[in-house]
């Protein structure tokens, strides 16, 4: 299988700096109801009551949802029903900030080695964490082997985005926290190997890690280093590079005995375990010509984009646009006080010389969608039959197997809006003729 991709440019210009800042304290934090894959959790709050630093406002109702803790001390002013950024309609908890804040003892570690699995898989859920790579699975179901054995755990310390340097920043800052994560995870998968996946350009700290992880677990680690290049790190083709197999549609990393999780998600698991720490802030990324300085923040969940994007100088022109997540995969924002919530990596602010939008014009047939897809997937001919309303012919050219990545858009010169259209058509059941 050939995989193609698009080249990461060079860090942007406006990097403030290397480390990780320490966002301010919002005035109001807004929580919605679900911010992670599965079903809505159900407020256990109500307008006027009083909250703390970690308290738990809304619960999980089921083993696939997670619990939602608030990040500040402070009163319930409202749960009122919005739009979420995602499109969808659901109840948001606001808290105005007030009262003391829990100061955590880093040296008052919890011993949690005699602990069985349940209790760590327990405790993991009670605490809301979930994957921090955008997907946002409930950690508890994904670090679960009751179905599936896992025989190769797979660190992701790659990049998500050609904008971002989180990983790096991560390895740097918080490799202790990251090795303890993976040996959790390791306890509870039982894998026979680790394998650290990251960019090439990483290597020096990828390597500090394996001797960590090779002392600590005693099993095998091996490294893999990825091109620079986007979308690389998508677990299809993160798949096919450690086995050289192309996964069926109805396949999973997990059905080939792997199990892959990003490194802020093994932070945010010891930081649970360790001090009892609910998820209630994330590592994040403010990046793009739109913002004065592109920074990686730590910051409060329900924090205020419009707030985050001041802690790094505010936006540089009035027609920036705001995007949640990352520039490829991301959300367009228009309210500001959308909140910070666990599934977003990124908030980009991008000007028009970086979002080149244009009217969509006929399709010349030039192939550049086909040349740009890294699964050599047939994006015109799927887009042509989903417009005809021939989603048979669509799953038959690849519809099933793409993964929406948005690089046959990226590449369309007729600026045809491909991979939205191949998203909603996924949601759809196929037909079997015209309509």
């Amino acid at each position: 299988m050939r995989i193609s991709g698009v080249k990461a440019p060079n860090k942007p210009s406006n990097q403030a700096d290397d480390t990780f800042h320490f966002a301010a304290i919002p005035i109001i934090a807004s929580y919605p109801v679900l911010q992670h894959a599965g079903k809505e959790a159900l407020p256990v709050v109500h307008v006027g009551d009083r909250v703390e630093e970690g308290m738990l406002i809304a619960k999980a109702t089921t083993m696939h949802s997670a619990n939602i803790h608030s990040a500040i001390p402070g009163e319930v002013k409202a749960i009122t029903s919005r739009v979420h950024v995602n499109g969808k309609k659901m109840l948001f908890i606001d808290v105005a900030t007030g009262g003391r804040f829990r100061v955590q003892a880093k040296d008052a570690v919890r011993d949690y080695s005699n602990w069985n699995k349940q209790q760590i898989l327990s405790e993991l859920s009670s605490k809301g964490v979930v994957e921090l790579d955008g997907s946002a699975v409930p950690i508890h179901i994904k670090w679960t082997t009751k179905e599936k054995s896992c025989s190769i755990l797979v660190v992701d310390a790659s990049e998500v985005d050609a904008y971002l340097s989180l990983a790096q920043q991560l390895l740097k800052e918080q490799l202790t926290a990251i090795t303890s994560g993976i040996a959790i995870a390791a306890r509870l998968l039982e894998p026979k190997t680790i394998v650290l996946v990251s960019n090439r350009t990483f290597s020096a700290e990828l390597q500090t890690l394996s001797q960590s992880l090779k002392e600590i677990t005693k099993l095998e680690v091996r490294e893999l280093l990825l091109d620079a290049k986007y979308p690389y790190r998508h677990e299809r083709l993160m798949v096919y590079s450690l086995t050289q197999e192309r996964l069926l549609p109805s396949v999973s990393a997990e059905d080939k005995g792997m199990v892959i999780s990003n490194i802020a998600t093994f932070i945010a698991s010891y930081e649970a375990l360790a001090f009892a720490k609910p998820l209630i802030d994330r590592a994040i990324s403010v990046a793009g010509a739109g913002v004065k300085h592109s920074r990686s923040l730590i910051a409060k969940l329900g924090t205020p984009i419009g707030f985050l994007l001041e802690e790094c100088g505010g936006l540089t022109a009035k027609n920036a646009t705001i995007v949640a997540h990352t520039a490829m995969l991301g959300k367009m924002v228009i309210d500001l006080d959308t909140p910070l919530t666990k599934e977003m990596v990124a908030i980009m602010a991008l000007l028009p010389k970086e979002t080149k939008s244009a009217r969509p014009t006929a399709c010349s047939g030039c192939s550049a969608c086909f040349r740009g897809c890294p699964l050599s997937l047939a994006p015109r001919e799927m887009y042509q039959s989903i417009k005809a309303n021939r989603l048979d012919i669509a799953h038959a050219y690849g519809l099933s197997e793409c993964i929406t990545c948005g690089l046959c858009s990226y590449h369309c010169p007729a600026r045809l809006e491909l991979s939205q259209t191949f998203v909603q058509a996924q949601d759809k059941p196929t037909l079997t003729g015209r309509q």
